[in-house]
């Protein structure tokens, strides 16, 4: 880990179900979620304008969306969801775009279940991780039960605006539907941001690593984090998944 109180924030995770590593930016009031190679999609968070950015890297297109479309959007998923487990199903898609809709339909709660964002209990024990001495909490994200380890961001410089930063998005994220993960970084974020606090490890029920911080870079960052790049076209939220 390295630092500087006044630069940017960017966090590496690893996790048990992770294709590529997970990676989060916070920039100028922006969250950046991604897969270490960007060789998918990525999420981007923009917590001034309340919007979110889907990019799609392999067709080079963008989508924007509000914030308020989006928690509509995903209420209407959850009375979906027959639909979308039959288009699954479906023998007129591709593989990519079945992974797709069984991974973000999986653990869809129904349409009259409770939709809650993270449960956080302290179990007022200690550990050390990565040489770092952490505090413990049980958190409940959904339907996994973990056992997360944090430290204060004080502990790592990690400037006040990128406090609230992360403290938004999880707030925006725990808002909506608690079984619907489209990106592998976005669970990830909603429990950093819970927590008020850098995470370091979290296990499963099994005591299994299922998230751990591989590196945290606290420097001045490209300026190109946060942004969409100049050659992505913008398209429309029927063709954002095209070629995944």
């Amino acid at each position: 880990m390295s630092g500087n109180a006044q630069a940017d924030a960017e966090f590496v995770y690893e996790g048990a179900g992770f294709n590529e590593d997970a990676r989060i930016v916070v920039r100028n009031g922006k969250v950046l979620l991604t897969q270490d190679d960007q060789s998918s999609m990525s999420l981007i968070y923009d917590t001034v304008a309340q919007l979110f950015r889907v990019l799609n890297h392999r067709e080079k297109t963008y989508l924007e969306l509000s914030e308020e479309f989006v928690q509509t959007a995903l209420v209407s998923f959850e009375t979906m969801l027959p639909q979308l487990k039959a288009m699954a199903e479906s023998s007129g898609i591709s593989d990519r775009q079945r992974e797709l809709l069984e991974r973000i339909t999986a653990d869809i709660p129904a349409a009259d279940s409770q939709t809650t964002s993270a449960l956080v209990e302290p179990t007022g024990k200690e550990k050390s991780v990565l040489g770092l001495t952490c505090s413990i909490y049980s958190v409940k994200v959904a339907s996994e039960a973990l056992e997360v380890c944090t430290i204060d961001y004080s502990t790592v410089g990690l400037k006040e605006e990128d406090q609230q930063s992360l403290r938004e998005l999880s707030g925006t994220l725990g808002n909506m539907t608690g079984g619907l993960q489209f990106h592998e970084a976005q669970k990830l974020a909603a429990v950093i941001g819970s927590l008020d606090g850098v995470v370091l490890e979290a296990l499963d029920s099994d005591g299994n690593t299922a998230i751990k911080l591989k590196q945290l870079t606290l420097a001045a960052r490209s300026s190109s984090d946060g942004e969409v790049p100049g050659d992505y076209a913008e398209t429309d939220i029927f063709s954002i998944f095209t070629g995944l």
